[in-house]
Order: C-alpha cells, then structure tokens, then sequence
C-alpha cells in the first residue's frame, strides 16, 4: 500500500473505534425513531496481520528496522502461514547484514508458499553474502526454474554464472 492508502487506513481505524451518537429520524407518521448505529465487525486475524504487514513495510521504507521487524513478527504470530510477512523479516534481517538469520526466514518464507519465487532470490542473495556460494547457486537456480522471464531472470543467471 502507499503511504498515502496507510494513512487512510489508520484514520478510518481511529473513526471506526470512537463511539457514535444515536441517530434520530422522522418517521411517516411525524414521530420521532431512533436508529441504532450498526454494530462493527470484528477485524480478523487474517485482516489484522495484514495490516501489521503493512505497518511494517511502512517502517521498513523509513529505514526503522526493529520497529518493522516487530510489525512483521506480529503479523506471524496472527497468520502463522503468511509467507509475505516471513519474506519481509528475512529482507529486515538482510538489509541489517545478518545474511544467517535473513536465510532462515526466506527458508520459512518458502515452507509456506513453495512457489514464492522471489523468496528464492532473496535466499540466493543472503547464502551469496553469508559466503555459502553451493547454496545460492541452488536458490537462484530455482527462481529462475518458477520464474524463468521474470524481472530478476537476468540478475538470477549473472549470479548463477559468477558463482
């Protein structure tokens, strides 16, 4: 989401919370009704996940790694299978320079959705950096097996080359 569609979100998070004011409309006869305010559905967990998610890559872009790192550990404790959310904690830990604990989280990121390509990059680049060029290679070769036209096809081969 963009900055701007966060923004929203939180505004109408903080609106939907605040109570409202009972509704009072004239009815045919000339009385007086009251309409009650419809009773808001409980956000998911599945939706709450989502938007710690997104919380977190928001502070991510701001560079503010633990505090998205937490957004996106949270996100995992309420979808415990969101494999956005546990791609999203490896690149946290990768753009940190911990290449270990980056690869163990793409690795997970990959348990829960096999076919996530991009996990497969991103877990070349953390075996590549850790100085485990067997286990990159590999990892850039499966990208390029899911994703053989896609935009880092062209980086993935360099890679597989130069390793």
């Amino acid at each position: 989401l963009s900055n701007d569609a966060i923004a929203l979100n939180t505004k109408l998070d903080a609106k939907a919370s605040a109570p409202t004011a009972p509704v009072v409309v004239k009815d045919l006869q000339g009385g007086e009704q009251t309409i009650k305010a419809p009773v808001a559905v409980p956000v998911s967990s599945r939706q709450q996940a989502q938007r710690a998610n997104d919380h977190g890559l928001q502070l991510y872009k701001e560079k503010q790694y633990a505090q998205a790192e937490a957004q996106f550990t949270e996100a995992l404790k309420l979808r415990p299978n969101f494999a956005l959310a546990a791609n999203n904690l490896g690149f946290v830990f990768y753009k940190q320079d911990k290449f270990a604990e980056a690869a163990r989280w793409f690795e997970n990121a990959i348990k829960m959705d096999p076919s996530r390509a991009i996990a497969y990059m991103n877990l070349g680049d953390a075996y590549a950096r850790a100085g485990d060029g067997e286990k990159a290679k590999a990892a850039y070769k499966t990208y390029l097996e899911l994703a053989p036209s896609g935009a880092g096809a062209g980086y993935a081969k360099q890679q597989v080359e130069k390793l």
